[in-house]
């Protein structure tokens, strides 16, 4: 699998995106991060030609949340391509199963410190995702 290039961090909770964008730089990633606070912003930033992309999203979320977004994603066929990642607060079976159903890659939970956030990061480049 190619390395990640570009990654799409999307949160309604602007401390939650703060973070992972830190854990990025921090980690010294080459990678160009896009921030979004929702599905909705998500889709209009995504384009077909996006290649080795990764998104990074929360569950809940105003307008448009993880799994409606995820949904229209995996059924675009110009954007069914780009690997997903679920992040929740819940450690519900049923999200996580709705989120890998709809082509989440993941189902992760949100980690309550920075250094969480730090490992989370770190332990998705350094895996076969990267």
């Amino acid at each position: 699998m190619k390395s990640i290039k570009t990654i799409y961090l999307v949160d309604d909770d602007e401390d939650d995106l703060f973070l992972l964008q830190e854990a990025i730089s921090e980690l010294k990633l080459d990678v160009r991060v896009n921030t979004s606070l929702n599905g909705k912003d998500l889709l209009g930033l995504l384009n077909k030609d996006v290649k080795y992309a990764l998104v990074l999203m929360d569950v809940n979320m105003p307008v448009m949340n993880g799994i409606e977004t995820l949904r229209t994603i995996q059924q675009d066929p110009d954007l069914n391509h780009i690997r997903s990642i679920i992040m929740s607060t819940y450690n519900s079976e049923d999200l996580k199963k709705q989120a890998l159903g709809y082509g989440a890659i993941q189902f992760v939970a949100k980690p309550p410190l920075y250094s969480g956030y730090l490992k989370l990061i770190e332990e998705i480049f350094s895996k076969s995702l990267a």
